[in-house]
């Protein structure tokens, strides 16, 4: 009997080595992020001992002179401790953060950072610090170092993240620079720069943070300010800080214009700006101050004038004079220290006073329920309405006008051109 021999072949065909090709393809692809990871784990836990090291000298440096070292070189650390090329170690003694700062050459966009213990903001904090955009590195600092988000911003300024490893998330605030951006919130000392074509309207700030304006654009518009912050406008021709509020914060206006159709609360004004800064439709109340303190020559009429005081003052130290005016002052004061300030048409009552110190001061305005126009200088207090117990008070009160006692004052005898009335 005859039998057929077929010889088998031995080997994959191409079907089972593709096959097998793709599954070690496809197990290489899912196991390289973690791999990827574990190596920038690897890398970035070398940061530790050495920044451990340098604070602990730092604090060393600051029990022998009563402060931190601003100079690497000043450290006691010993020549075995030098980090290697690829870590790059920087510090800061700042009065409101002391820190060591490390981060790794193969590690982008992630920092280790571990404040002094006497550092006035997260004092013996350890954060670890990420670009918000990074994938791998936000990765890092959250799931592979296992940090708690901050609500606070970075060191390392916008565009980044910090996560707390260890210490108190509410032991300090890392200030945040906002560049044009509107709608944003503003708190802990955070603050937001207008450029010139405007920005940073409508903001919110808090807790002496500051909106700036540049001169040649307008922003910081329609917004709040309270608890220290500020409202800043630049020289230059654009307005700024406009139609917004203000309690227990400040206002500077140094552009025509700026700061006006506002409502201050326990708040300052100062209008160096000229026409319209601080005024124009303001509000003052509950112990505000504006200052027209305008170098312009021209009048600057409404350098915080046009406005409503109430319990508030209001100071004329304009150049030229009719700042303060055109308002409505109710049991509140207005200074004029130079010409035409806190005339111009004024309303006083419920016993407010105008200060006359300025020829033609507190001038063309009406007085009523018990207010007082104080002329102190000649020519003050003229050309005025006075009625229900108002009166004029000191040694230059217009001819007519009435006492306080009752009855006008008249010219003083031998009174010649000094303008004196008795």
């Amino acid at each position: 009997m005859l039998c057929k021999y077929t010889k088998k072949h031995s080997g994959f065909t191409f079907m089972e080595m593709f096959v097998v090709l793709l599954i070690i393809t496809l197990a290489a692809i899912f196991a390289w992020p973690k791999l990827y990871h574990a190596v920038m784990m690897s890398r970035f836990t070398t940061l530790q001992p050495l920044v451990r090291r340098i604070s602990d000298a730092q604090e060393n440096f600051y029990w022998r002179n009563g402060r931190y070292s601003s100079k690497r070189d000043g450290l006691p650390l010993q020549s075995n401790q030098k980090e290697s090329e690829e870590i790059t170690i920087s510090f800061s003694d700042k009065p409101d953060y002391a820190y060591v700062m490390a981060s790794h050459e193969k590690v982008p966009n992630a920092y280790y950072v571990t404040f002094l213990q006497r550092s006035p903001n997260f004092p013996g904090n350890i954060h670890c610090e990420a670009k918000t955009d990074d994938k791998d590195a936000m990765w890092l600092c959250e799931e592979g170092m296992i940090g708690e988000k901050l609500e606070q911003a970075s060191l390392m300024g916008e565009g980044y993240t910090s996560f707390i490893l260890s210490g108190s998330p509410t032991a300090g605030w890392i200030a945040t620079d906002y560049q044009g951006s509107s709608n944003v919130a503003l708190n802990h000392g955070d603050s937001c720069a207008s450029g010139g074509t405007g920005g940073c309207n409508s903001v919110v700030a808090d807790d002496h943070s500051t909106c700036t304006v540049d001169g040649s654009g307008s922003g910081c518009n329609d917004s709040t300010f309270s608890n220290g912050s500020t409202c800043d406008t630049q020289t230059g021709k654009g307005a700024g800080c406009k139609n917004s509020s203000f309690t227990n914060s400040t206002c500077n206006s140094n552009t025509q214009g700026s700061c006006s159709h506002s409502d201050f609360s326990a708040s300052s004004c100062y209008a160096y700006g000229g026409n319209n800064s601080c005024g124009d439709g303001s509000t003052f109340t509950d112990d505000s101050t504006c200052y027209g303190n305008s170098t312009a020559s021209n009048r600057a009429g409404t350098a915080c004038g046009n406005s409503e005081y109430k319990d508030s003052s209001c100071y004329n130290t304009s150049k030229g004079g009719y700042a303060c005016g055109a308002s409505i002052y109710d049991h509140s004061t207005c200074y004029g220290n130079q010409s035409g300030g806190c005339g111009g048409a004024s309303t006083y009552k419920n016993n407010s006073i105008c200060y006359g110190n300025g020829k033609t001061a507190c001038d063309k305005s009406t007085f009523e329920s018990g207010s007082v126009c104080q002329a102190n200088v000649k020519g003050a207090c003229t050309q005025n309405t006075f009625k229900d117990d108002a009166y004029c008070e000191g040694e230059y009160c217009p001819a007519g006008t009435p006492k306080q006692e009752g009855g006008t004052w008249q010219p003083c005898p031998n009174a010649g051109n000094s303008g004196k009335t008795c």
